[in-house]
């Protein structure tokens, strides 16, 4: 059977999802609500798209895909973090204990679970990153600057900080930051040399320019950039977001393991103390250590500090700066999650515990003289960190995780309900109550609404007293919506009552639904699903708002033919942004908002050509777009071309 990783916010893709994808960004998401601007997304899901279309267009299907993406975080944690490791260890044993700390942690573990890819790959990438940045900043003064090989790394490292960002623009902004405080920390003097801000001039100008396809627009259209209206840049949304206390940071646990329920924060595990405890017992054995090897065990140490205090976001100890930072500087919104400050632990602990772990084995071995029993007491105290790190994430091993932990199969229903939808050629929406589950169809003739989205701040019980007003279907039909689902819940994460699955809940949904004049379609077992007959047409015209017919160009432009009807109206059943432009031959026709938050067109009434509706946002992505890969393949030949002969 064949079963998706298809949990949380995870992709998962049907095969005539995969058979739409494009090779450049859209700045448009038409399968999402009720439309919206993607431009401040594209950053991530340009190159995850592009991916997904490679390996489809090399004839993998969605059940490879799937298996190829996530499995790749952890082969590139494991790498990542042994390259990092290999730079202050020279055994391989501590080399691999190192790797499995980073790679295996709580942070990670519940980023895998709950489908965070982005975030995931993000993550797994940075000690690869910071690797290379130590080097450079280790060996600074060793090297003559403005030469070709000095240009020539500072282009790749402008493409590790295209590289990143692409991964995830809040864990390279966190990467970036490690770096600083290390070279602060080891070469102060770096900071007063010209050299420096010329490097990282002209690796900033690299990632800036193959970045541009979506920083660009943002800047030109900053009303087409979507904002939350307050709902998650106000103060409030730190305290709620705010799971983890500092005792959890501290000891690299996530808050929210093992079932990794959102809200659901657990009591700290005791034997996760003994990890901080063994991560600063390297601190002890400071004065064994080198001048090189101090500075960098200080460094890690200060590191999993800031790491544990920013964490705990406003229930640390220094709560009320976290929250003024996210209040006053700019860009902390991005941060409204404190637990991506985790990264910091999870790097320090993965270099102190090996540190702490060589010192004990050689304070160990000092009770023999004997190089035999020496040797085995080395091992024994890594193996015996490693059964304690077993036992610290044994619900791994216990099968006990949930999310992407436990992959699912497609429900026959869920692949009814896609066969039905396909099959209608009319553009309509799909309403699911409360929230749609991940292996819900849509594309974009047939977007799903997240019930959340089109009621929000609402209970359950708010929604099931909405669907018992009587203009229910008439509210459902006026955003073009047709189908109504309730999903089966596979997963028992959407209805619950205090985090357990509650049938009722569901139950009490359904009856309320049955009772409204919502056609129930019979056939389907686990989902409920309900049609609404009188429902908006994308596109409509005049005052009566009889349907147009269109039809949408591979540029995502949409066509309205030539007609012979006098048109003074456009109705465009799309959420409004000032994108949205209507060409009418040389005229431009600017949007108005209408009161559901749609779009009109008032034009003078004319018997018109073609009507063109245009996101004009799509224009300069896509050829941004173009300029973003002409951009890599110039640098890529310029690194080639100044290398080293060998």
């Amino acid at each position: 059977m064949n079963v998706f990783f298809a949990s949380g916010d995870g992709p998962f893709y049907y095969p005539s999802n995969l058979n739409q994808l494009s090779w450049l960004p859209q700045a448009w998401n038409w399968a999402k609500n009720l439309g919206e601007s993607n431009i401040n997304r594209l950053w991530y899901e340009s190159w995850v798209s592009s991916i997904i279309k490679l390996f489809h267009s090399a004839g993998l299907e969605w059940v490879a895909i799937d298996k190829i993406l996530w499995i790749s975080v952890f082969i590139i944690a494991v790498y990542c973090a042994s390259v990092l490791a290999s730079r202050f260890f020279q055994s391989k044993l501590l080399i691999a204990v190192s790797a499995i700390i980073y790679a295996s942690n709580t942070y990670l573990l519940m980023l895998f679970g709950g489908g965070q890819f982005g975030v995931s790959v993000g993550f797994a990438a940075v000690p690869l990153f910071l690797n290379r940045a130590m080097e450079w900043i280790d060996g600074w003064g060793n090297h003559k600057p403005l030469k070709s090989e000095w240009i020539r790394q500072s282009l790749i490292d402008g493409l590790w900080i295209t590289l990143l960002v692409a991964f995830d623009l809040r864990m390279a902004i966190l990467a970036v930051g490690v770096v600083i405080v290390y070279a602060f920390f080891t070469k102060p003097s770096l900071f007063l040399a010209f050299e420096t801000y010329i490097r990282l001039g002209i690796a900033g100008i690299v990632a800036a320019v193959i970045h541009a396809f979506w920083i660009v627009p943002s800047v030109m259209y900053p009303g087409s950039v979507i904002t939350d209206n307050g709902q998650y840049s106000g103060g409030g949304i730190v305290k709620f977001l705010s799971s983890a206390d500092f005792s959890h940071a501290l000891s690299l646990l996530h808050p929210n393991w093992p079932d990794n329920i959102f809200g659901k924060v657990y009591f700290l595990q005791p034997e996760y103390l003994f990890l901080p405890f063994i991560a600063f017992a390297s601190l002890v054995f400071l004065n064994r250590q080198t001048i090189k090897n101090r500075t960098r065990i200080l460094f890690f140490s200060l590191i999993g500090l800031i790491g544990a205090f920013l964490s705990s976001g406003e229930n640390g100890p220094l709560g009320g700066i976290y929250a003024w930072s996210f209040l006053h500087i700019p860009g902390f919104v991005l941060y409204r999650d404190p637990t991506k400050f985790y990264l910091f632990v999870a790097l320090s602990y993965a270099i102190l515990i090996p540190y702490t772990l060589t010192n004990v084995s050689e304070t160990v071995s000092r009770l023999t003289k004997k190089e035999a029993v020496r040797v085995h007491l080395n091992y024994v105290v890594i193996v015996l960190f490693l059964l304690f790190w077993g036992i610290l994430i044994r619900q791994l091993f216990l099968g006990q995780l949930t999310g992407n932990f436990r992959p699912q199969p497609v429900p026959s229903d869920y692949q009814q309900f896609m066969n039905l939808i396909q099959h209608d050629s009319r553009f309509s929406r799909t309403l699911w109550l409360p929230q749609p589950e991940r292996l819900g169809y849509a594309d974009m003739m047939h977007p799903v609404i997240d019930g959340t989205s089109l009621f929000p701040n609402s209970s359950l019980s708010a929604v099931i007293l909405m669907v018992r007003k009587p203009d229910f279907t008439q509210i459902l039909g006026s955003y073009s919506i047709r189908y109504i689902v309730v999903p089966a819940d596979y997963e028992k994460r959407i209805f619950q009552t205090q985090y357990v699955f509650d049938k009722h809940l569901r139950d009490e949904l359904i009856t309320a639904i049955d009772k409204s004049s919502l056609r129930r379609l019979k056939g389907f077992t686990s989902l409920s699903v309900y049609e609404n007959t009188m429902y908006d047409a994308l596109i409509t015209a005049g005052p009566e708002n009889e349907s147009v017919i269109f039809s949408v160009t591979p540029k995502g432009m949409i066509v309205i033919p030539k007609t012979t009807t006098v048109i003074n109206t456009i109705n465009f059943q799309m959420a409004y942004d000032p994108g949205w432009i209507l060409r009418v031959g040389k005229m431009v026709v600017k949007p108005e908002k209408t009161t559901l938050g749609m779009i009109r067109y008032s034009l003078s009434p004319v018997v018109s050509d073609d009507l063109i509706l245009q996101y004009s946002p799509s224009r300069a992505v896509n050829f941004l777009s173009i300029v973003s890969i002409v951009s890599i393949v110039l640098v890529s030949v310029l690194i080639f071309i100044t290398r080293k002969k060998l």
